[in-house]
């Protein structure tokens, strides 16, 4: 079985495009982030959800 990774909704691409990406991720708002334990890294992360509006 091949591996398959997607990086968007495929009914919806445009959604990655509409995420606040002129911000650094420190002051993204909560409303484009998904709550995960933070890790040991150094470096921030965030992981992006789906769209609320």
């Amino acid at each position: 079985m091949a591996l398959q990774i997607s990086a968007t909704n495929p009914e919806h691409p445009a959604l990655l495009l509409e995420l606040p990406w002129d911000l650094p991720l420190e002051e993204w708002p909560e409303e484009y982030l998904v709550p995960l334990p933070r890790g040991i890294s150094r470096h921030v992360c965030a992981t992006p959800g789906p769209a609320t509006r």
